[in-house]
């Protein structure tokens, strides 16, 4: 088979995709869409699931990444210009804060404002600072 064009975009400048739903930045906007958000991770502020492009985060998003351990653990991580924001499931403190509550609203990450990488894994994220 050969892939399909979804959408008439082609603007995108990155995409991250697990087995329910994905995150991508277009326009320096942070958009999730498709899954079922259980763990809160489209940062709507609820835990309600839907269809189509559900969440657009204004700002200005370089960066992102969407972890999942299992369907109702999943979390989303985006960098705005250095900060780091989250979104969804932290039962096993995947923040970096040193709690394990959940956010269903989009919220700063600890630390300092000069994140230049972030990447997640099932249950956690790892992040490159300078120095």
């Amino acid at each position: 088979t050969s892939p399909t064009q979804v959408g008439t975009e082609t603007d995108w400048t990155h995409l991250s995709h697990v087995a329910f739903g994905g995150v991508g930045i277009r326009d320096s906007q942070w958009t999730c869409w498709g899954g079922y958000n259980f763990a809160g991770e489209w940062g709507t502020g609820n835990k309600d699931s839907g269809a189509g492009i559900l969440t657009e985060w204004d700002g200005t998003a370089t960066e992102l990444c969407k972890g999942q351990a299992l369907y109702y653990e999943a979390f989303n991580i985006a960098n705005f210009g250095g900060t780091l924001y989250y979104a969804g499931d932290n039962s096993n403190g995947a923040y970096g804060d040193g709690t394990v509550t959940s956010e269903c609203s989009p919220v700063q990450g600890p630390g300092t404002t000069d994140w230049t990488r972030v990447v997640a894994g099932e249950l956690h994220c790892h992040g490159i600072r300078p120095g």
